[in-house]
């Protein structure tokens, strides 16, 4: 490599030969360079952006999460118990108060959202009673409780 008062390139051809150019003022830049800093800066741009979402969506996404959501088993976040009215299930909330404002008893608000714990309620027991019942095709006395569950709850909505 020969030094010089420019900077130097290094232009690798496709037969493996290294050859060294020097990058004068007056060298042009090729389409498919001006091409390639273009995605090199659409690219960071939008890598800056996607971190400031997830910067600032990340912890407003939690938050709403925790205020507006419901959990089936208790945990330190779901700590306050609530139940259906059509079938008495147990689901836990974040907030009782911020639970109740947003969906009070007897407004549509409510019913929906006491139709899909329901409705998870009853796929969670159908995926154990499944179980149960493979377990029972070995060993007769075995106990379906959730099988059970899932019969008095069918019972009940006809």
């Amino acid at each position: 490599m020969a030094e010089n008062d420019g900077e130097t390139v290094v232009l690798i051809l496709p037969s493996d030969r290294t050859v060294v150019e020097p990058l004068g003022v007056d060298r042009q830049i090729s389409q498919r360079e001006e091409e390639g800093r273009k995605a090199c800066e659409c690219m960071l741009i939008t890598l800056s952006i996607l971190l400031i979402i997830l910067s600032f969506g990340g912890p407003i996404y939690l938050v709403y999460q925790q205020l507006y959501s419901y959990s089936l088993e208790k945990s330190d976040e779901y700590s306050h118990m609530l139940k259906t009215t059509d079938y008495g299930i147990e689901f836990y909330v974040y907030s009782l108060n911020m639970f109740n404002h947003n969906y009070p008893l007897g407004t549509f608000a409510r019913d929906a959202i006491e139709n899909k714990i329901t409705g998870e309620y009853k796929h969670s027991i159908q995926k154990h009673c499944g179980d149960e019942l493979k377990h029972r095709i070995r060993f007769p006395d075995f106990p379906t409780p959730f099988c059970d569950e899932l019969d008095r709850m069918s019972k009940y909505s006809t």
